[in-house]
């Protein structure tokens, strides 16, 4: 079954119209992606490693996912959370970090929101999604940037999380 997004223009304004995943957006027209960084009471990041069958496929990555059509960012960030880990949070868990808007990169043009989770969890509490997460590490900022520059963990994910939770993600 085809999975939808609401389009917004690049000021974060909704456009009326939905969009079918997978294919390309139209230009000037937006979709919505909640990033989520987990942190746990001990200062470890959860991280995931993605299936092997999706973009990115093997490597490492933090939570997220795109707002899917009638959903707002925060139940997006929420729901996927709770889908690629098993972690469940209310949404005043959630602490709102900020934005970056993308052109055509990595997704089309995407405006991806970020969330800070701080919980209280282990290694016990994760479960992952099957054919979304293959494995997971509960890892310290210095793990990240070391798998980042040895090429596990992605690029491009590491450089927003460095961008929007700098406090978190020092070494």
């Amino acid at each position: 079954m085809p999975e939808y997004f609401d389009l917004y223009n690049e000021r974060r304004e909704p456009l009326g119209e939905i969009h079918e995943r997978g294919k390309p957006l139209p230009d000037g027209k937006f979709h919505i992606v909640a990033n989520i960084l987990p942190i746990n009471l001990d200062g470890k990041i959860l991280i995931t490693k993605r299936s092997p069958e999706k973009n990115f496929g093997g490597m490492w990555e933090t939570t997220g996912g795109s707002v899917i059509s009638g959903e707002t960012p925060l139940e997006a960030a929420v729901r996927e959370l709770y889908e690629e880990t098993g972690l469940f949070a209310e949404m005043n868990d959630l602490e709102y970090r900020g934005e970056i808007v993308r052109r055509g990169k990595f997704g089309g043009n995407t405006i991806h929101l970020f969330y800070l989770f701080r919980g209280d969890f282990s290694e016990k509490d994760i479960r992952l999604q099957e054919g979304e997460t293959c494995d997971f590490r509960l890892s310290t900022p210095a793990e990240i940037k070391a798998m980042t520059d040895s090429g596990e963990f992605i690029s491009h994910v590491y450089n927003r999380n460095r961008a929007m939770y700098p406090r978190e993600t020092e070494i």
